[in-house]
């Protein structure tokens, strides 16, 4: 009897020891599977986020950010900023936020920017060997191509300015959510959080051209 009750000890000792190591492999996949299963996204969130298609990583990633659309008065509280540029969105202590645009030929520049966020909130999650390897690679693209693209310059250098050492990471965000074709080993990158990553493009090219179209009329009046 003695000899099973410690045979059965040592099985019990294992098998908790193995649940044990699974858990500490797998933790990343076991906290996104409780978060898909639990998180409640705000009704607005959800109505923006029709027509985003996040893989389950990317969804995750989203809802362990807590996402909040915000007004113009709550946006500034919580995303103040140094930058002259245009803010429409932030990923600040682990939280995103999203400035709401009411002008419907806008307003589809708020997914853009939603998925923009995600993308912070995914670079906060990596490993940082994974990190230091996107590092490489968006630095290199933005190097060789990207520095054809003046706004995409003035952009960085004020991301240089106001938030030194986060380059990349703003690099990794804004690639993924406007730039129409890039490297496969990027794009494969990206395919992990987007489902549709040219429906996001078009998304912010769409808001671009808008956006270009009533600063070109306002200048003329």
């Amino acid at each position: 009897m003695k000899r099973r009750t410690h045979w059965l000890r040592n099985v019990l000792w294992l098998t908790a020891w193995a649940v044990v190591l699974v858990a500490v492999w797998q933790w990343r996949w076991l906290r996104d599977e409780y978060v898909l299963r639990t998180y409640q996204p705000r009704p607005d969130v959800v109505q923006l986020l029709d027509g985003v298609e996040l893989t389950s990583a990317g969804l995750a990633a989203l809802y362990r950010s807590d996402p909040i659309i915000d007004d113009k008065l709550s946006f500034a509280q919580h995303c103040p900023t140094e930058s002259a540029g245009l803010e429409l969105g932030c990923y600040d202590g682990g939280q995103i936020f999203i400035l709401r645009i009411d002008n419907n030929q806008l307003a589809p520049e708020m997914k853009a920017v939603l998925v923009h966020e995600m993308l912070h909130a995914v670079w906060a999650d990596l490993p940082a060997n994974r990190r230091q390897e996107l590092t490489e690679r968006v630095q290199y693209y933005y190097q060789q191509e990207a520095t054809q693209d003046i706004d995409l310059v003035e952009r960085m250098a004020g991301y240089t300015e106001t938030e030194p050492g986060e380059e990349s990471n703003e690099l990794h965000s804004i690639l993924g959510s406007e730039q129409t074709e890039l490297p496969v080993s990027l794009e494969e990158h990206y395919s992990l959080y987007i489902g549709n990553r040219q429906a996001i493009v078009g998304y912010h090219e769409q808001y671009s051209a808008v956006f270009e179209k009533q600063l070109s009329e306002l200048k003329r009046n």
